[in-house]
């Protein structure tokens, strides 16, 4: 089956069903246009496959952020989540990533981007875990290009967020630390600091009443 023309605007061929999302050239200011004058093809999906042969199916919102050759900007962004059929939002592909876990693994994201998947979404995507039950901010700590989006991943959810661990049993710490990312441990150390003062007080409040 033929892509539709804004799948073809975000640079996939017209016939191919593999394709690498990250490395796509995208002309976002002709997608832009399109997407202005064709609302409703933000919800037509691609079908991809995955290296078991089976098809998954990915909307223009998840392609998007897959994209690391050529980002989408925050306006065409916009777009995609106002023209997004909203039962995309939770969509997961064969690694159980939903748009959050996406947003993260790509290490062009910025805080901007997450800032409005999380609003326009839900924050209760960011608890979300993919296929090796790790959060986003393990994720995020592995690509690790961005500060002020694990700061906004932090910002809008629960800091308990930082001891959750994954399937071998390492927090997001961790990550950061075999991957030797300086700046996001120290982070993660402030932030787990800042969980376990708040946890110390309230615990010490609950036993003095």
């Amino acid at each position: 089956m033929p892509r539709s023309q804004l799948l073809q605007l975000m640079g996939l061929p017209q016939d191919s069903l593999d394709h690498n999302y990250a490395n796509l050239h995208a002309n976002w200011d002709v997608v832009e246009r399109h997407l202005t004058f064709h609302p409703e093809e933000a919800s037509i999906s691609d079908v991809s496959t995955s290296t078991s042969s089976l098809p998954y199916s990915f909307s223009p919102l998840y392609i998007a952020l897959r994209n690391e050759k050529t980002p989408v900007p925050h306006h065409v962004l916009d777009l995609l989540l106002r023209y997004n059929d909203n039962t995309n939002a939770n969509v997961r592909n064969h690694n159980n990533d939903n748009l959050i876990i996406m947003a993260c693994r790509n290490p062009q994201t910025t805080s901007a981007i997450m800032n409005r998947l999380l609003h326009q979404i839900h924050p209760n995507f960011a608890h979300s875990k993919y296929y090796w039950h790790a959060t986003p901010l393990h994720v995020i700590a592995k690509s690790g290009k961005s500060l002020e989006a694990i700061r906004e991943i932090i910002r809008w959810c629960p800091s308990s967020l930082m001891t959750q661990d994954s399937h071998d049993r390492r927090l997001p710490l961790h990550v950061a630390c075999a991957e030797g990312l300086a700046s996001i441990v120290d982070l993660f150390m402030e932030e787990e600091t800042k969980y376990m003062e708040r946890s110390t007080s309230s615990s010490s409040s609950s036993r003095s009443s």
